[in-house]
């Protein structure tokens, strides 16, 4: 029962006194000990992000596909209106996904 806690809300060391808290000089040393290796986590990229990347190029006549008359006729439908819309739900997403990747043609 005589054991002392530590309390991470005021910030009290174990097996002190009860009353000794971290000075703000350790808080403060810390703090920018973890926004340091933050930092230095995010200088470099991963690796082969520096490969060469090739250039890539959409299609002269997109309306040619099965895909490409699916969104022209939507697309005449609605003019002036985009073809962007949300989808929150990852399962929604991946199924999407899924969907024109199997209507594909080129």
């Amino acid at each position: 029962m005589g054991e002392e806690h530590i309390f991470v809300t005021n910030l009290r060391v174990h097996g002190g006194k009860g009353r000794e808290s971290v000075g703000p000089r350790t808080f403060v040393a810390a703090a920018l000990t973890a926004f340091g290796l933050l930092l230095a986590g995010c200088a470099t990229l991963p690796p082969g992000m520096d490969a060469p990347k090739s250039t890539s190029t959409a299609l002269a006549n997109p309306e040619t596909t099965a895909l490409g008359k699916s969104a022209d006729a939507l697309a005449k439908e609605h003019p002036g209106l985009s073809g962007f819309d949300l989808v929150v739900d990852g399962a929604a997403s991946f199924a999407w996904f899924l969907e024109i990747a199997a209507t594909a043609q080129r």
